[in-house]
């Protein structure tokens, strides 16, 4: 990102007649790269650390945790520096995190996923081990040969998808994988259900 600074600064002139404006498009290039480094698996050796632990331990949303560290962060420099600067930097952090949620994880939070596999009882062990995640075996015939077979539903985070899919290529390169998004989930491990009467 360095090097990137020094080389742009050379051909691009530098927008300082609206602060309002390199802070919105900062904010959207920078969450842009975030979200590229972490949908490679990756950190930026900063606050997302943090982040990712809470999302992954606790199933906190990415940028809400993102967001919140690098606020604290910031309000706690405005006692050193002017507030100016500080209210531009939590628009940067707000946009960044929202962007970085969007590029990492898609606009909705959880997917749906339908195996069909000879090896379902293997692949099925494979998530309960690595995903901890509940399975429900539906029953299903194959339309040509009309052989029965279990279809494995599931329901992942974002954040699964890739262990998801790589633990089925393992084991059946050659299964049939259906992803969907799911906009909205509700029960154990998801969102709590909403108590009665309100929605």
């Amino acid at each position: 990102m360095s090097v990137g600074m020094d080389l742009f600064a050379q051909v691009l002139t530098p927008i300082q007649s609206d602060p309002l404006i390199y802070t919105l498009f900062g904010g959207l290039l920078d969450g842009i790269g975030i979200g590229l480094v972490l949908r490679g698996r990756g950190t930026t050796g900063g606050t997302d650390i943090v982040a990712q632990i809470l999302n992954r331990h606790k199933g906190i949303p990415f940028s809400q945790i993102f967001i919140v560290v690098n606020s604290v962060i910031l309000l706690a420099a405005a006692l050193v520096v002017e507030i100016e600067p500080v209210l531009y930097a939590l628009i940067v952090t707000y946009i960044s995190g929202r962007v970085a949620s969007i590029v990492q994880e898609g606009v909705s939070y959880a997917r749906m996923v339908f195996i069909i596999s000879d090896q379902h009882e293997a692949i099925r062990e494979a998530i309960f081990n690595n995903l901890d995640r509940g399975i429900t075996m539906l029953e299903s015939r194959g339309g040509y040969q009309k052989i029965p077979r279990p279809t494995l539903y599931i329901v992942v985070s974002l954040t699964q998808v890739t262990q998801l899919k790589r633990l089925i290529s393992e084991i059946d390169p050659k299964a049939f994988v259906v992803v969907s998004d799911a906009h909205e989930v509700l029960g154990e491990g998801f969102q709590p259900m909403p108590p009665q009467g309100t929605e």
